[in-house]
C-alpha cells in the first residue's frame, strides 16, 4: 500500500486567524454600541442626510440602520415638523428647506461637541473650563 500525500483543505486557509476574529468581535461590539446609544436628535440627522439626493424607505432603513416600524414612526414625525416631504415621484423622500437648514445645525453641533484622542480636554467638576493635556 502506498502512502498517500496529506491533503490540503483550500478552504482552511480562508479561516480567520483568531486575532482577526476577536478584532471582528470588538469591531461589532463597537458598532453596537454606537447604535444602541444614539439619540433621536442624532436619529433624525441620519435620515435627513440619506434624504439629500432622494431616498427610499427601504434606503432610509438601511442608511440609518432601522427597522420598517421605526422608519414609519420617524417619517411621520418629520413630516409632521415638515423637515423632509415625499418627492414628485410618490417613492422618494427628499428634506425641506427646513428639513437642509437642522442638517447644516446638525453638523456644526457635531463638530462643536466631537471628542478629540489628543490632546485630551478634561472638564473639572464645578468649572466650565477645560484643560488641554498631551496624552504621551
Amino acid at each position: 500500500m502506498r502512502a498517500s500525500k496529506p491533503r490540503t483543505n483550500p478552504e482552511a486557509a480562508k479561516i480567520p486567524s483568531e486575532e482577526s476574529l476577536d478584532m471582528l468581535k470588538t469591531a461589532a461590539r463597537l458598532l453596537s454600541w454606537q447604535l444602541r446609544y444614539r439619540s433621536r436628535f442624532d436619529i433624525v440627522g441620519e435620515l435627513l442626510q440619506a434624504a439629500v439626493r432622494g431616498a427610499t424607505k427601504t434606503r432610509l432603513m438601511y442608511e440609518a440602520f432601522l427597522s420598517h416600524g421605526q422608519v414609519e414612526e420617524y417619517l411621520g414625525f418629520l413630516l409632521s415638523k415638515k423637515l423632509i416631504s415625499l418627492g414628485p415621484d410618490k417613492k422618494h423622500y427628499l428634506p425641506t428647506e427646513k428639513g437642509v437648514r437642522f442638517l447644516v445645525m446638525y453638523d456644526e453641533i457635531k463638530d462643536a461637541v466631537r471628542v478629540r484622542a489628543d490632546p485630551v480636554q478634561k472638564v473639572h467638576p464645578g468649572t466650565s473650563s477645560a484643560i488641554t493635556t498631551s496624552t504621551n
